[in-house]
């Protein structure tokens, strides 16, 4: 009986670290609103565009990776409003077991330059028609 509760215990004590939550949808961020969504072809990437306006005018922004459990590991590239590539880099979200919020980071390659990114989820509908960015991850 000990050897059960134990098990029972360790199993529900775990179930956090294996957790595997649904992130498409539209996200509240602190860079405006992103949309997560899984790859049509390939499910296991997990894909996500954001938009700004800089003093220049509109970027477009992606985002490509995985999902392990709660942890999206991914890579981005911002775009400027002629397709130009302008910045590029790598980060990582962290989920919450219910999926409804995520905390994160990121880091641009090349120069020192990183900072925070965390979301809330507003809506499971992904608001707009994703587009591939104009080159390869």
């Amino acid at each position: 009986m000990k050897t059960l509760l134990f098990a029972f215990f360790l199993l529900f004590s775990l179930q956090g670290v294996f957790a595997q939550v649904n992130p498409q949808g539209t996200w509240q961020t602190d860079y405006r609103e992103l949309y997560l969504y899984y790859d049509k072809e390939n499910t296991s990437i997990l894909k996500g565009e954001y938009f700004y306006k800089d003093p220049i005018g509109e970027n477009h922004g992606y985002l490509f990776g995985n999902m392990d459990g709660i942890i999206f590991n991914y890579h981005w590239k911002e775009y400027d409003a002629k397709g130009v590539l302008t910045k590029q880099g790598i980060g990582v979200f962290r989920f919450n077991e219910k999926g409804s919020s995520f905390s994160g980071d990121w880091k641009q390659d090349r120069i020192n330059n990183s900072g925070k990114w965390n979301g809330t989820k507003a809506s499971t509908e992904i608001q707009i028609d994703p587009v591939d960015p104009p080159d390869e991850f």
